[in-house]
């Protein structure tokens, strides 16, 4: 981490915008990714026009997803990561306001501005991870309105929080993914970095001892994207889009293709 004595706007800006762009590309090869998944376990035929093209597809984007996944989470002293925006964040959290400011053109054709207060959907996963007061009083005083109206409170709630309270939520939410980015990152340097002399012989033990899952990598982006895209919306009132809108047309590919099928 970059070593200041005051709140580097443009350094912290920077850095979120450069992992919130890999957790960005990261995101869409897991929805492709997870797109051919289900249409191949539905049949879909339009996959059998091309089969090794989609296969050549899928193990590429595993890769990179792998890759960059890895690298917004590195911690080599050198690299810029989520855990350095995390440590920066915690340092300076006082320099941060509790509200985004939205700013807009109002109707009348004036600038208009609105502050919205930080919200955080926190999981019961989270909630048993707490230890600060300020936040188990929240999460008791919304599970007590709850009761009052007769709604149930035992899954995910949402809460407003201050600036220093959304960066210590994240922080457990790294550290409660400790064991999955280990496994990425040793995946990783043995096998996708370079060529581990030990995992050209042994390829199968270090798979088994490091399962990367779709669930694995869609936390960890998640999680990513989540945190750079806050700290982006607190200091700059802009909300980024977390994926392309069209990201979910691979259907309308395929479809293409079987009527030219048909036509054939």
């Amino acid at each position: 981490m970059r070593q200041t004595e005051s709140f580097d706007y443009d350094y912290i800006l920077k850095c979120c915008n450069g992992v919130f762009n890999d957790a960005f590309d990261a995101n869409a090869c897991l929805k492709i990714l997870l797109q051919i998944g289900e249409y191949r376990k539905a049949g879909y035929k339009g996959l059998e026009c091309s089969p090794a093209f989609y296969n050549t597809v899928c193990r590429a984007m595993i890769r990179a997803s792998i890759m960059d996944v890895a690298r917004i989470y590195d911690q080599d002293g050198k690299s810029i990561s989520l855990q350095t925006i995390n440590k920066y964040c915690g340092r300076f959290a006082g320099s941060f306001p509790d509200e985004i400011e939205t700013v807009y053109n109002a109707s009348d054709g004036t600038i208009d501005r609105e502050l919205r207060p930080i919200r955080y959907k926190i999981t019961p996963k989270e909630m048993a991870c707490i230890t600060k007061e300020g936040l188990l009083q929240k999460i008791d005083d919304i599970k007590e309105s709850y009761a009052v109206f007769g709604l149930d409170s035992s899954g995910s709630l949402e809460i407003t929080v201050s600036a220093e309270e959304l960066f210590y939520l994240y922080s457990n939410r790294i550290k409660s993914l400790s064991e999955a980015i280990g496994r990425i990152k040793e995946q990783r340097n043995k096998r996708y970095a370079h060529n581990d002399r030990l995992t050209l012989f042994d390829y199968d033990s270090l798979i088994e001892e490091n399962k990367v899952t779709f669930n694995d990598l869609d936390k960890l982006i998640s999680l990513a994207l989540d945190y750079t895209g806050s700290v982006i919306a607190l200091l700059t009132g802009e909300y980024k889009a977390r994926e392309f809108f069209n990201i979910d047309d691979l259907s309308n590919t395929l479809q293409l293709v079987r009527k030219a099928k048909q036509k054939e």
